[in-house]
C-alpha cells in the first residue's frame, strides 16, 4: 500500500489517460493496445456488455452509419454535460445514463490498466472553469468507479506541475495554454526558485476541438455537399441535420489532424459510409481537397476566442509579452500550426514544446498525487510493529528538506529509541536521533541529490538503547528534487443573493474569504444579515432561504441570472429551538475543504444558536430553446435602445446561433454560456452609463412638469395662488438638477425623479379636484404587458389589489398603492396618458 496517492487521471472530453509515480517520475500506464490515451467513449452491446476506449470508438463509428434508423448505444463527449440532469438513452441496456455514470465507465477502464495493485485513491483533473455542480459530478463518477479517496485539481495546474518538474531553473511568469477536445483553460503561474504559485486562471467550458470539428462541417463540408448534391430537405430537417453532423465529425477530425502536418489534404469517404441520399436519390460522398489556408479561415475565429481570453488574463494582471517567461501548450488542438502562429504573433513567441501536450495533464496529476497522503495506508499497519507518522514535502526545490517523525502507538513502546535515515544511494546517512519524549515528534534534515531525475529514496531504521533494530512501519519514503506548490484554487467567487441599498432586486454579493484564486481549504463569513420574517420553532412553513452562487470577475452587484446557481440553503422552523423575531441578525459561514466539500453554518445571535449543514450540490439543466429565445429577445430589445456596436454584433451573432441551435443539452449549454457573457457585457454597459440614463429621466421629468405648468399658466380657470406656488418649486428643481449633473449622484438623481413625479401627480389632483390616480391605475392595468417593470408579477398583484380597493370605495389606500406601483417602473418618470 502506497503512503501517497501517486495516481493521476486526465478525464478528458475526447481522450483520457492515467499516470502513476514510479521512482519520482510520472509514468503513463498504457492501454491494452499500448497507447498513452484511450478515447472517452462508451458502448453497450446487445449482451449488455460494456466496451470503453478504442473498441467502443470503433462501434461508435459503425453505429453512426445506421444512427438515423437505429437507437444509439455508443456515447462520446458526455463530459460537456457533466453537472446536468441530461440522460443518454441506451436501447441495449434498456435504461438511461447520466454523464457521471458514463464517465465512471471510463475511469474503471483506466483503473484496469494497473495490474500490480488495487487503486483506491486518485487525483482527477477537471477544466479550470468547471462549476461546483460539474466538480461534484466528477467526484460522483469517481465514487461509482470504486475510488474511495478522490482529490480534484484543475487541468492547467496539473500541466504546469508536469512542466515545472523538468524545468527547475526557469523563473518568471508562465502561461499554460490548455486547448482540449471540449474545453479551453488558461493559467498564469509564477515560478520562483522551484516554487510554483498559481496567480490566476480563466477559460471557457464550451470551447475546444469539438467546436473546430463542427465549424469544419458547417463551413467546409456543408457548402461542398450543397454544391454537389440536392441537400435542402436534409439540411432543413433538424434531426437529419444533427445526424449528418455526427456522421461527418470523424472526417472533420481526420482533416484537422492531417492539416496540422500537411499543407493540403484530400478527404474521401467510401460509398455507403455516409448513409444519406439526396433529393435525387444519389448517395452522398465526400471527395474534396482542403488546404491549410481554407482551414485557417474556418478555425481562426474559434482560436481567436482563446487568444482573447489569454490576453484578458494578462491585462487584468497588468502583464505584457516581455513579462512572460514561457507559454506551455497542452491539448491535441495545440499541435495546429495555425494556432501556434496566432499565439506567437498576438501573445508571445516564447512557446515551449518540451512536454507532450497529450499526456502532460495526467503526469502532472500524478506528481500532485504524490504529495497527498493515502488515507488507506493505515489499513495495512501492523500493530505489532512501531508505527511512524511522517510529515514532509514529496517535492522540494531545496537540497535539504525537513522531515517530521512521530510514534503513533507510543503507549505500547519503550523509551530511549533512536532514529536513523539512510539515502538509497548510500551517499548520505543521518546521525542517530533520539526520541527523548516518545509522545512528541522528532525532526531530521535530509540531504537530497539531483541525480537519477532528482528522485531520492530514504530508508528508516529505529534502534533501542542497546542498538537492536526495532521493526517499524513505514520503512522508507521518497522526496524528489523539483518544483513544488500550485495547489488547486477557487475558480470562481462564491457569494449569496443580497439586497443592495437602492436596488429593487437581490444581486450577487461575493463573500470575503471565498474570492476567486483563493487556495483550498477556504472559509468565508458574512455578518449582520437581517431576517426578513420571523421563524417560529416547529413551523415548517417559516423559512430562511439563502441562495449560494458562483460568480466570475467583476461579479459583485450583478444580476443573479448572470451567475451560476449552486444551491438554495433553506432553514425552517424545524431547524431552530425557539422563536427568532423578524429583523433579527444573522451571520453565515461557508467552508470549502481540500476535497471541495462545502459546509454551511448559520448563527442566530438573538438566541445564541448555530445551524450547520453540508451543502448538497444538485445538477441543473439549461433552459429549453424557447426560453433561451425569450431571454435573447429581451436582450435584443435593450441593445436596440443603446449605441454600442459590439453589443449589437454580439446579439446578431447570438440570433444566428439560435437559428442553428439544436435542442440537445450540450448545444443549449454552449448557447447559454454565450448568452450570459453578452448579458454581463450589457449589465456592465448599463452600470457604466447609469448616470446618463438617470440624467435623461431627470430632464424628462422636469420637462413634463414645466410643460404641465405652462398649461396651468394659460388656464384662466385655475387660481393664481396655485400658479404662483408652482413657480418656485420648478425653479428649485431646475437648480438641483443642474447641481446634480455635476456630481452625477445616481442615488439622489433617482430620488429627485420620484419626487418630481409625485409632485406632478398631486398637482393634477389639486387642479382637477378628482382622484386622477384612479384613472392611472386602470391605465396601468390595461398596459401591463407593454410596460417595462422591475417586477411584473408584483406590479400585477398590486394593480389588482388597488382596483379592488377602488371598487370597494377605499380610494385613500388605493392612492398609497399607486405610488408603490409607480416605484416598480424601470423608468420612474413614465406618466400614464392623462385623461381629458
Amino acid at each position: 500500500m502506497r503512503q501517497k496517492i501517486d495516481y493521476g487521471i486526465d478525464l478528458g472530453t475526447t481522450n483520457s489517460s492515467i499516470a502513476r509515480m514510479e521512482k519520482g517520475v510520472p509514468v503513463i500506464k498504457k492501454s491494452e493496445t499500448l497507447k498513452d490515451t484511450i478515447p472517452s467513449c462508451v458502448h453497450f452491446n446487445r449482451k449488455q456488455d460494456t466496451a470503453v476506449g478504442d473498441s467502443a470508438m470503433n462501434m461508435f463509428k459503425a453505429e453512426l452509419k445506421t444512427s438515423i434508423i437505429n437507437p444509439r448505444n455508443s456515447f462520446v463527449e458526455f463530459k460537456r454535460t457533466m453537472g446536468t440532469m441530461h440522460m443518454y438513452a441506451s436501447s441495449n441496456m434498456k435504461r438511461e445514463f447520466l454523464s457521471e455514470e458514463l464517465s465512471a465507465e471510463v475511469l474503471k477502464k483506466l483503473k484496469s490498466f494497473i495490474h500490480d495493485e488495487n487503486v483506491q485513491s486518485v487525483v482527477i483533473t477537471h477544466p479550470a472553469k468547471f462549476t461546483i455542480p460539474q466538480c461534484e459530478a466528477t467526484k460522483k463518477a469517481a465514487s461509482l468507479a470504486g475510488f474511495k479517496q478522490v482529490r480534484l485539481i484543475q487541468e492547467p495546474i496539473a500541466a504546469a506541475i508536469a512542466y515545472g518538474i523538468n524545468e527547475k531553473s526557469e523563473n518568471g511568469y508562465w502561461l499554460v495554454f490548455d486547448f482540449g477536445g471540449g474545453t479551453f483553460d488558461i493559467a498564469l503561474v509564477k515560478s520562483y526558485d522551484g516554487f510554483l504559485s498559481l496567480k490566476d486562471s480563466d477559460g471557457d467550458n464550451y470551447l475546444g476541438g469539438k467546436n473546430i470539428d463542427y465549424a469544419i462541417i458547417t463551413d467546409l463540408f456543408f457548402p461542398y455537399l450543397k454544391e454537389h448534391y440536392a441537400m435542402s430537405r436534409i439540411l432543413n430537417d433538424e434531426m437529419q441535420k444533427e445526424a449528418l453532423k455526427s456522421i461527418l465529425k470523424p472526417y472533420a477530425e481526420e482533416l484537422k489532424i492531417n492539416l496540422s502536418f500537411e499543407q493540403t489534404y484530400n478527404i474521401l469517404s467510401n460509398i455507403g459510409d455516409i448513409p444519406f441520399k439526396d433529393e435525387n436519390g444519389e448517395e452522398i460522398e465526400l471527395d474534396m481537397e482542403v488546404t491549410r489556408d481554407m482551414l485557417k479561415k474556418v478555425t481562426e475565429p474559434i482560436f481567436q476566442k482563446a487568444i482573447n481570453i489569454t490576453a484578458g488574463i494578462l491585462k487584468r494582471n497588468h502583464l505584457s509579452e516581455p513579462d512572460i517567461a514561457t507559454l506551455i501548450l497542452v491539448g491535441g488542438p495545440t499541435l495546429s500550426p495555425i494556432l501556434r502562429e496566432m499565439i506567437a504573433s498576438q501573445i508571445t513567441s516564447k512557446i515551449n514544446y518540451s512536454i507532450d501536450p497529450i499526456t502532460a495533464v495526467a503526469k502532472g496529476a500524478a506528481i500532485y498525487a504524490s504529495t497527498i497522503d493515502n488515507e488507506f495506508f493505515n489499513e495495512i499497519r501492523d500493530k505489532n510493529k512501531l508505527q511512524l507518522v511522517l510529515t514532509y514535502q514529496s517535492f522540494s526545490s531545496e537540497l535539504e528538506e525537513m522531515v517530521s517523525f512521530k510514534i503513533q502507538n507510543s503507549e505500547t513502546v519503550k523509551d530511549n529509541l533512536f532514529l536513523e535515515i539512510t539515502r538509497g544511494d548510500k551517499a548520505w546517512k543521518s546521525n542517530k536521533i533520539q526520541f527523548k519524549d516518545i509522545t512528541k515528534a522528532v525532526l531530521c534534515e535530509v540531504l537530497l541529490s539531483t541525480e537519477h531525475n532528482g528522485y531520492n529514496e530514504f530508508f528508516i531504521n529505529v534502534f533501542d538503547q542497546e542498538g537492536n533494530r526495532i521493526e517499524c512501519q513505514p520503512t522508507q519514503f521518497s522526496i524528489s528534487h523539483g518544483s513544488s506548490g500550485s495547489d488547486p484554487i477557487l475558480p470562481y467567487n462564491i457569494g449569496i443573493a443580497r439586497f443592495y441599498e437602492d436596488e429593487n432586486e437581490p444581486l450577487f454579493y461575493p463573500i470575503k474569504g471565498l474570492e476567486k484564486n483563493q487556495r483550498y481549504p477556504v472559509t468565508g463569513t458574512v455578518r449582520h444579515l437581517t431576517l426578513r420574517q420571523s421563524i417560529r420553532p416547529g413551523v415548517e412553513e417559516d423559512i430562511v432561504r439563502i441562495p449560494v452562487y458562483q460568480g466570475d470577475y467583476n461579479a459583485e452587484g450583478t444580476k443573479l441570472d448572470l451567475n451560476n446557481k449552486v444551491y438554495d440553503i433553506i432553514i425552517n422552523g424545524d431547524d431552530i429551538p425557539q422563536l427568532i423575531p423578524n429583523g433579527s441578525p444573522l451571520d453565515i459561514t461557508i467552508k470549502i475543504d481540500e476535497n471541495q466539500v462545502m459546509s454551511f453554518t448559520a448563527f442566530f445571535p438573538e438566541i445564541n444558536y448555530s445551524y450547520q449543514t453540508r451543502v448538497e450540490v444538485k445538477s441543473v439543466d439549461p433552459p429549453e430553446k424557447e426560453r433561451l429565445k425569450e431571454k435573447l429577445s429581451l436582450i435584443e430589445k435593450k441593445v436596440c435602445d443603446i449605441d454600442d456596436d459590439t453589443l449589437f454584433k454580439n446579439v446578431l451573432s447570438l440570433k444566428t446561433d439560435l437559428n442553428m441551435l439544436g435542442n440537445n443539452v450540450d448545444d443549449r449549454l454552449c448557447f447559454l454560456d454565450s448568452l450570459r457573457k453578452t448579458m454581463l457585457s450589457l449589465d456592465k454597459y448599463e452600470k457604466d452609463n447609469e448616470w446618463r440614463v438617470v440624467e435623461n429621466e431627470l430632464r424628462e421629468a422636469l420637462n413634463d412638469l414645466k410643460n404641465f405648468h405652462s398649461t396651468i399658466e394659460n388656464d384662466v380657470t385655475i387660481e393664481e395662488t396655485l400658479k404662483r406656488d408652482v413657480r418656485p418649486i420648478i425653479t428649485n428643481y431646475e437648480r438641483k438638477v443642474e447641481q446634480l449633473c455635476k456630481s452625477q449622484n445616481v442615488k439622489v438623481g433617482r430620488q429627485y425623479v420620484r419626487e418630481i413625479f409625485v409632485y406632478q401627480v398631486e398637482l393634477h389632483n389639486r387642479i382637477h379636484h378628482n382622484e386622477l390616480f384612479i384613472e392611472w391605475i386602470y391605465n396601468f392595468s390595461t398596459n401591463l404587458d407593454n410596460t417595462d417593470w422591475i417586477d411584473k408579477n408584483k406590479a400585477h398583484e398590486l394593480i389588482q389589489k388597488s382596483i379592488n380597493k377602488i371598487e370597494n370605495g377605499d380610494s385613500v389606500s388605493a392612492k398609497k398603492d399607486f405610488f408603490q406601483i409607480q416605484s416598480l417602473l424601470k423608468v420612474q418618470n413614465i406618466m400614464p396618458e392623462i385623461p381629458k
